[in-house]
């Protein structure tokens, strides 16, 4: 993933991100080892309706499961 993120400075399909229209939901981990911590951020600035968040220690789902459920579930509730 590094290498292919290295070869177009870091633009993974950012030419049809705009293209999103519907709302979507980024989670991400602070201290990732596949996805460099830009990649996440870069999705939030390209897709119109994206909501970012980043969960602060890295497996956030199975130590942080309520925060996890609550983000997810507040997405899914919004108007």
């Amino acid at each position: 993933m590094r290498t292919l993120y290295n070869l177009d400075n870091g633009n993974l399909c950012c030419h049809i991100l705009r293209k999103i229209k519907c709302p979507t939901l980024i989670l991400s981990k602070s201290k990732d080892k596949l996805i460099m911590p830009d990649q996440s951020f870069n999705l939030h600035l390209n897709i119109i309706k994206a909501r970012i968040h980043i969960f602060k220690k890295s497996n956030a789902v199975l130590q942080y499961s309520m925060e996890f459920n609550k983000v997810i579930t507040e997405f899914l509730l919004e108007k």
